[in-house]
């Protein structure tokens, strides 16, 4: 989806500063571009995408975010199961609910970034791309006229 959009997509791997700030700072800096992001509903998943957050603001500026998975509204409306999950980064170890973003399926989850992706977009997507093919045919044509060879006639 990544080269669909034209857009950056990673992955945090949890709380990165370092990794923010060498491989995603630089997308950031210097323009507006909104943040989509796509994270666990749990304690952890919470501190992460806050932590996430505060490295890019501080390293890039304010700027929109958009937390387009999980939600405690697409729980409810998918009707996910809570589960307990033992958080070790505390001694003693805790237990606390969570659903994680693999519950809502990966067609799911690709469908919810799509959305926001295109709600982005000046123009739908559809419409760029029949632009461009009809472009792309256009210079065919001009190409073969000027060196005599017919693609279409293969």
């Amino acid at each position: 989806m990544a080269a669909e959009y034209l857009c950056p997509v990673t992955a945090t791997q949890g709380q990165v500063g370092g990794f923010l700030h060498t491989n995603v700072v630089p997308y950031l800096a210097g323009n507006d571009r909104p943040v989509l992001y796509v994270g666990d509903l749990d304690l952890a998943g919470r501190d992460i995408e806050a932590n996430t957050r505060a490295v890019l603001v501080r390293a890039a500026g304010e700027r929109k975010w958009k937390r387009v998975a999980l939600t405690i509204e697409q729980v409810r409306e998918h009707k996910l199961p809570w589960v307990q999950k033992v958080d070790t980064r505390f001694r003693p170890h805790r237990l606390h609910e969570a659903v994680e973003v693999e519950a809502l399926g990966q067609a799911t989850v690709t469908a919810l970034v799509r959305e926001a992706l295109d709600a982005l977009l000046p123009q739908p997507l559809a419409d760029v791309r029949a632009r461009e093919d009809a472009g792309k045919k256009t210079v065919a044509a001009i190409l073969a006229s000027l060196t005599g060879k017919d693609d279409n006639a293969k």
